[in-house]
């Protein structure tokens, strides 16, 4: 079992996921776009966590970057080869997540069904909690 520090970044053409090892430092990113298409890895990759029970750690994870993740094992991609077509999908997802958190309501993955456990920061240390709240720049 291994921990990864993850994070996802998504543009309406482009997303990549970046993925360090806790312990070793080892680090892969997954780009997706109209030219770089590493999703059918990156998928592999999301599987091995699973199967390995991995951890994935994260800055608010469990309201963003978890939902991402669960959705694609989901199988919410229908053709692996066309990166633009995935970029912009995984996009139209990210916001719909994002609209979802701004209006307070739940997300569509909850922590206790994620294939993936998840080490959320954000959760961890309650900056969930109004009266604590922060971001990464404060």
């Amino acid at each position: 079992m291994d921990a990864w520090v993850i994070d996802w970044e998504t543009l309406s053409n482009c997303s990549m996921l970046v993925a360090e090892n806790y312990a070793t430092d080892e680090t892969k990113v997954f780009v997706i776009h109209e030219l770089v298409n590493d999703f059918l890895p990156l998928v592999y990759f999301f599987r091995d966590c699973r199967d390995k029970k991995d951890y994935h750690i994260s800055f608010n994870g469990l309201a963003f970057d978890a939902q991402i993740t669960e959705w694609i094992l989901k199988g919410a991609i229908p053709d692996p080869n066309n990166g633009d077509d995935i970029a912009r999908r995984i996009y139209k997802r990210a916001q719909h997540v994002i609209q979802l958190s701004n209006a307070g309501e739940f997300q569509e993955f909850s922590e206790n069904k994620m294939q993936i456990p998840q080490i959320d920061v954000f959760k961890t240390n309650h900056w969930d909690n109004a009266n604590k709240r922060s971001s990464l720049v404060n």
